[in-house]
């Protein structure tokens, strides 16, 4: 196995991840069976009370995909413009699957392709600025990995390379 077949092999386990984790959620336990809850959206905030003592203002992200179901909210503590309750709601599982499907579209359109002539694993789909097949992995290819540079297995040797104007 050669680096860059490693490279598309990190790859392609760190997206099957990221779908996973987004499947758990799509069909929360809470859900009743076909109900979705991939779409989430920031509902708003709350006075909470704490032991008949003291109250606190929460933001919530609504999880059910239902109407708002204040029990079956996700409550963020310190959020009072909702600024994290909208990244979150944001990025709710919906938006990852089609993360996951545009980048595994990627992957596909920039396949290693072995040039016979020269014996060079390039690029199916680049091209230089003389029409010949860029080097594989391509640029593309280094950016979609770069996504996962905080993972343990990320090599520094998939970093993007700077290129020059």
């Amino acid at each position: 196995m050669t680096a860059a077949d490693d490279l598309v092999v990190f790859l392609k386990e760190r997206i099957d991840e990221d779908e996973a984790l987004a499947q758990v959620w799509v069909s929360a336990p809470w859900c009743e069976p076909g109900e979705d809850a991939s779409h989430w959206k920031d509902v708003g905030s709350r006075q909470v009370r704490y032991d008949n003592q003291r109250t606190e203002q929460l933001r919530a992200i609504d999880v059910s995909g239902r109407t708002v179901n204040w029990s079956e909210a996700i409550w963020l503590r310190w959020d009072t413009n909702g600024e994290r309750a909208q990244h979150i709601a944001r990025h709710d599982p919906a938006r990852v699957l089609r993360e996951v499907a545009a980048k595994r579209a990627i992957l596909e359109l920039h396949k290693p392709n072995s040039n016979l002539i020269d014996q060079w694993t390039r690029c199916y789909h680049c091209n230089d600025d003389y029409g010949q097949r860029r080097p594989y992995p391509c640029q593309t290819v280094r950016l979609l990995a770069a996504i996962y540079d905080g993972h343990p297995d990320y090599r520094q040797e998939w970093k993007p390379v700077t290129q020059s104007p």
